[in-house]
C-alpha cells in the first residue's frame, strides 16, 4: 500500500546522494551536512562538531509539514478489555472504583482532549449476561454476570480518567431485552456523556458463519428493542467487530443498513506469528497495511476503528507477546495505522490470573491489576511513548537506510506549538544496533529531548522501561527525558539497540515561533 496523502514512505533504500536530491530549500542545507558526515565522518557547521558515524543505521530527512498531512484523532488510543476484568480492574461499586486504573489511563494522555476509548467486550461479550442484582463471585473468564456495581465502577473510572466507553452487548444469546436493560442503566449512570455507543456482538462470523443476512436480521431486532425504550432510543451502535481476517461482507451489510447510526465501523486484527523475529518481520507489516486498505475501501468513507487486536490471538505467546520486542511491534503498528487513516487502535487486554481453574494466561496484555495495584507489561511502554501522538499531524520525511534495513521512522508536528516529534524503531531482534541521524529544516536548531524504551535483557527482556522509569503501582506514570543537542545545524543523532523505540521531540526556534 502506498503512503497516505501528505506522507512520504516510512522507509526506503534511498542512497544519501539520492536523498539529497529529494530535498528542497533550507532542508537541503541540513541534509547536505548529513551526506558530508557519511562521506567524511565529520560534520561541520562553520566550526568543527562531534563526529557522526560513517555508516549510520538510518538517516531521517524531514522536508516539510504540509497542512493536509494525516491528523491523528484525539481519541486514537484505545483499550479492549474483557467484561471479566471489570470487577477486578475497575471495581464492583462507584465507591470502590480502582484509582490506580484511572491514574494509569490518565498517564496515557497529554491533555483532557486526548483521552482514549475503553471498549468493554471480547470473547466474554457474548458470554456475559445482564443481571442487575446478580453476584459476580461465580464469574468465569468468558462467561458470567454483569451487575449494577460493575457498571458504576466502570463509569466512575472513565469519568475520573476522562476516557470514553463502548459497551459490548451479548448478541449471540439473542436477548434484546437484556441489551436494553444494560444500556438503559449505563445511560442513566453516564452523567458526563462518556458512552460512545453499544457494540452489538463480538466477531459474529464465529456463530453466524458467512450468513450476513441472519446477522443483520438479529441486529434489527436489537435496534428495534432499543428504539422502543425512550431512554435508549437512537443510542449509537457499533459493529460488525469482525474477527481477524474475517469476510468484510459483514461490514458492507452493517454500513448499508445502519450507516447513520454508526460512530465508526469496528474490526479486529492480530499479527499471529510464533516467534519474535516473525512478529517484527516485513510480512507482518504488509499484512497490516493490506488489511487497512481493504477495510478502508469497504467502509466507503465511514471511519473505522481496529477495536480489538494485539500480537498473537487467544492470549498471546510467551517469549513473543510479553517481552520488549513486542513494544517495537506495537509502536510500528500504531503509527502505521494512524498514518494510514484509521480512527483508532484498541490494544486487547485481559488477565487469567483471576481465573486459575481455566488454565488461561494472557501474555499480550499491556498491563494487569493485582491486589488493587497496576503492573506493566512491555507493551504498556509502547503506549506511553506514543501518548504524544494524538492531535499531531504527519509530516513529509524520507528514511534512508544504511547498515541495516530494520529501522522505520515517522515524523509528526504539533499544530499548536510547531514542535516536531520523530519516532524511530529498530525492528531487528538479533544484534543490529547503531545511530539514527535526523536532519530537520533549519528553523529547528535548539536542544531537543529523547526518550527510549529500554530493557537490560534486550529484545527478550521483561524488565522494560522508558529511560529507567517504570510504572508505579498507583498508576501515575511519567519519565524524565534526556536532552539532545544537535551534532550540526538542525541535525541530531540518537543510538538505537535491537528492538528499541525512541521519541525525539524538537522545539521550533524561538524566532521562528514568533
Amino acid at each position: 500500500m502506498g503512503p497516505a496523502a501528505g506522507i512520504w514512505p516510512e522507509r526506503s533504500k534511498t542512497t544519501p546522494v539520492a536523498l539529497t536530491r529529494l530535498l528542497r530549500g533550507r532542508a537541503a542545507v541540513a541534509a547536505s551536512l548529513v551526506v558530508s558526515a557519511l562521506t567524511l565522518g565529520t560534520a561541520y557547521a562553520g566550526t568543527a562538531a562531534p563526529p557522526v558515524p560513517a555508516t549510520p543505521m538510518a538517516t531521517v530527512a524531514v522536508t516539510d509539514c504540509p497542512a493536509d498531512g494525516a491528523l491523528v484523532p484525539a481519541d486514537y488510543f484505545g483499550f479492549s478489555i474483557e467484561w471479566s476484568m471489570v470487577a477486578h480492574w475497575f471495581g464492583t461499586s462507584a465507591d470502590g472504583a480502582a484509582q490506580p486504573t484511572a491514574a494509569l489511563l490518565r498517564s496515557l494522555q497529554t491533555s483532557p482532549e486526548n483521552a482514549g476509548i475503553l471498549r468493554i467486550g471480547g470473547n466474554s461479550q457474548d458470554g456475559y449476561v445482564w443481571r442487575p442484582d446478580g453476584s459476580v463471585t461465580g464469574n468465569k473468564l468468558f462467561e458470567g454476570v454483569i451487575n449494577r456495581g460493575m457498571i458504576d465502577a466502570l463509569f466512575t473510572v472513565a469519568e475520573q480518567a476522562g476516557w470514553k466507553v463502548v459497551l459490548g452487548l451479548n448478541l449471540r444469546r439473542n436477548s434484546p431485552a437484556d441489551a436494553v436493560g444494560l444500556t438503559r442503566y449505563a445511560m442513566g449512570r453516564d452523567t458526563t456523556h462518556r458512552l460512545v455507543g453499544v457494540e452489538l456482538g463480538n466477531e459474529p462470523t464465529v456463530y453466524f458463519g458467512s450468513d450476513s443476512t441472519s446477522y443483520i436480521s438479529r441486529i434489527y431486532s436489537y435496534v428495534r428493542a432499543l428504539d422502543a425504550d425512550p431512554v435508549t432510543r437512537l443510542v449509537p451502535i457499533v459493529g460488525p467487530s469482525l474477527a481477524n481476517r474475517a469476510d468484510l461482507g459483514f461490514m458492507t451489510s452493517m454500513r448499508q443498513s445502519y450507516g447513520s447510526r454508526l460512530p465508526f465501523l469496528a474490526w479486529h486484527h492480530y499479527a499471529n506469528r510464533p516467534t519474535l523475529t516473525g512478529l517484527l518481520s516485513d510480512a507482518v507489516s504488509k499484512e497490516w497495511t493490506d488489511r487497512i486498505a481493504q477495510v478502508t475501501q469497504v467502509a466507503g468513507g465511514y471511519p473505522t476503528r481496529m477495536d480489538e487486536g494485539n500480537s498473537v490471538g487467544t492470549g498471546g505467546l510467551n517469549k513473543v507477546s510479553n517481552v520488549m520486542g513486542s513494544s517495537a511491534w506495537l509502536v510500528d503498528t500504531m503509527l502505521t495505522g494512524a498514518a494510514a487513516g484509521i480512527s483508532g487502535y484498541h490494544a486487547h487486554a485481559w488477565d487469567g490470573y483471576y481465573y486459575p481453574r481455566e488454565h488461561r494466561e494472557s501474555y499480550y496484555t499491556p498491563f494487569v491489576v493485582r491486589g488493587g495495584l497496576v503492573y506493566p507489561r512491555p507493551e504498556f511502554y509502547a503506549l506511553a511513548l506514543l501518548r504524544e501522538m494524538p492531535g499531531k499531524r504527519f509530516c513529509n520525511a524520507v528514511t534512508a537506510v544504511g547498515s541495516a534495513d530494520t529501522v522505520k521512522s515517522w515524523t509528526l508536528i504539533d499544530p499548536s506549538t510547531k514542535s516536531l516529534l520523530i519516532y524511530a524503531v529498530n525492528k531487528d531482534a538479533t544484534d543490529k544496533a547503531g545511530d539514527v541521524t535526523v536532519a530537520t529544516p533549519l528553523d529547528y536548531t535548539g536542544t531537543a529531548s529523547v526518550s527510549r524504551i529500554t530493557d537490560p535483557d534486550g529484545c527478550s527482556g521483561r524488565k522494560t522501561d522508558i529511560d529507567g522509569a517504570r510504572l508505579p503501582g498507583e498508576g501515575a506514570y511519567s519519565w524524565p527525558t534526556e536532552p539532545l543537542s544537535p551534532v550540526a545545524a538542525s541535525t541530531y543523532t540518537i543510538h538505537l539497540g535491537p528492538c528499541q523505540s525512541a521519541l525525539v521531540q524538537i522545539p521550533v526556534s524561538p524566532a521562528t515561533a514568533r
